[in-house]
């Protein structure tokens, strides 16, 4: 192996162990004095360098201009707001940590260049979308919230009792799950993400580890739906009609397997059990129909896309520039735009930090995501670009209804990877060799393998 093939293994490896990080552990770190240091900043900065190392070339299309265009209008944002508060030690901390998510898109064009290296790196996925699901049903189960919460807060380095509330803990029925990724929400559109990755697994797979794949297949449905967000849920039917429609035939079984599971559990156990908490989902629903959109939690999802225009007509300089997200982390100045504001999606949450050129340049990036994957999913040599749609179906509701993939660091590394994928999924279209051997049926994982017996030795 020459040296320059070396460099670019250990690079998929720090890489594949960044994403997990993102997938598993987001928000694992220390505090140095008042600073919160995160591991996955650390990570980022070293795949960054192994990266800065490789020959690969960039990809060529709108999505790199467009990348670089949103990420230099975010920066200059928080630089203007600094100046305008006069206040630079937070507008410094939050500019860095942008760059760093924005690094996740040049780190993953140039380590991603095969399939061998997409079959490692969602190996990795698979591993961490299986500890967040197990954490999101667990928390969410009475009977193993209280255990499993007081075992996690013991983890040094490991910040789950800011999202575990106490009288949260002490409820006697089930609630939203949670994992170490964040709330319910933000955790269930993780894992919405990831599913269509796990599941593509199935094309690669030779036969081993198939029990991870099964369970990690099974874990994130349930875990989605344990999140008891109306959001995440209808994503959820996002993933599963594209996955339906367009992934590879073999990943159909596990989505199909993983549903008649699910439902028969929820059936079997009953959909009013005391172990559920389907009420929220219906009482929500029933008050969305009921008030006509009317209640503040919905009319603020239509709000989110009107009153930035009204705004902007009063306030133009936000054609260009916003007041950034590090002032609502600092007192003392007068940057309240998005005070009593409706910003329940990216493109308002956008609007009022980056200014509305971003919150358009965003959109756009979105949609033509969607549109590129999809022109290419429609040929079934392009077996990646097949599962990376459904990924951006469930990657709609979230967008549109959400604002955290651009107010939260975790949600924009994400967002950056995925469309960091998107740029490069043609580098995709062939497998690895041994992908091409037939797959054992699922029976096989659970069957134990004996020695051969070793013939007795003649008396």
């Amino acid at each position: 192996m020459t040296s320059s093939s070396q460099d670019h293994r250990r690079a998929v490896l720090l890489f594949s162990l960044t994403i997990f990080c993102l997938f598993a552990i987001p928000k694992a770190g220390m505090r140095v004095g008042p600073i919160p240091i995160y591991f996955i900043d650390g990570l980022l900065l070293l795949t960054f360098l192994s990266a800065y190392r490789l020959p690969t070339a960039l990809p060529n299309g709108p999505i790199f201009p467009l990348f670089l265009a949103v990420g230099t209008l975010m920066v200059i944002s928080e630089a203007y707001a600094a100046l305008l508060m006069g206040q630079f030690l937070e507008p410094l901390y939050r500019t860095g940590r942008t760059l760093l998510a924005l690094s996740i898109f040049y780190s993953t064009a140039k380590i991603l260049i095969s399939p061998k290296d997409l079959q490692t790196l969602l190996k990795f996925i698979t591993v961490a979308a299986a500890i967040t699901a197990a954490l999101m049903i667990g928390t969410s189960l009475p009977i193993l919230r209280g255990p499993l919460s007081g075992l996690l807060t013991s983890i040094p380095f490991v910040d789950f009792a800011g999202n575990m509330d106490r009288s949260l803990v002490r409820m006697e029925g089930a609630s939203r799950g949670m994992s170490l990724v964040g709330v319910s929400i933000l955790s269930g559109y993780f894992l919405l993400i990831a599913w269509p990755l796990v599941l593509h697994r199935r094309v690669f797979h030779e036969g081993r580890n198939l029990k991870i794949l099964l369970f990690t297949s099974f874990a994130i449905p349930i875990g989605i739906v344990f999140s008891y967000s109306r959001g995440a849920i209808l994503g959820l039917m996002f993933v599963t009609l594209g996955i339906l429609i367009y992934s590879p035939s073999r990943s159909k079984p596990l989505l199909i397997g993983s549903l008649i599971f699910m439902i028969t559990l929820f059936s079997t156990v009953g959909w009013n059990s005391e172990f559920f908490f389907f009420e929220r989902l219906e009482n929500s629903t029933r008050r969305m129909i009921e008030n006509n959109f009317q209640h503040q939690s919905d009319s603020e999802r239509i709000q989110s896309y009107t009153e930035p225009l009204v705004h902007l007509f009063n306030h133009p300089e936000f054609i260009i520039l916003g007041q950034g997200f590090a002032r609502h982390k600092m007192s003392g100045h007068s940057l309240a735009a998005d005070r009593d504001a409706a910003t329940h999606a990216v493109f308002s949450s956008a609007y009022y930090a980056y200014g509305m050129l971003t919150a358009v340049l965003l959109l756009s990036l979105l949609f033509y995501a969607i549109w590129k994957t999809w022109s290419l999913a429609r040929h079934k040599a392009f077996l990646f670009s097949r599962a990376l749609l459904p990924a951006l179906f469930g990657f709609l509701p979230w967008f549109m209804l959400g604002h955290a993939a651009v107010s939260q660091i975790r949600g924009m590394i994400l967002m950056f990877f995925v469309y960091a994928l998107v740029a490069i999924q043609t580098r995709f279209t062939a497998l690895p060799t041994h992908a091409h051997r037939p797959h054992p049926p699922f029976r096989q994982a659970f069957r134990v393998h004996h020695a051969p017996k070793r013939a007795l030795p003649a008396p």
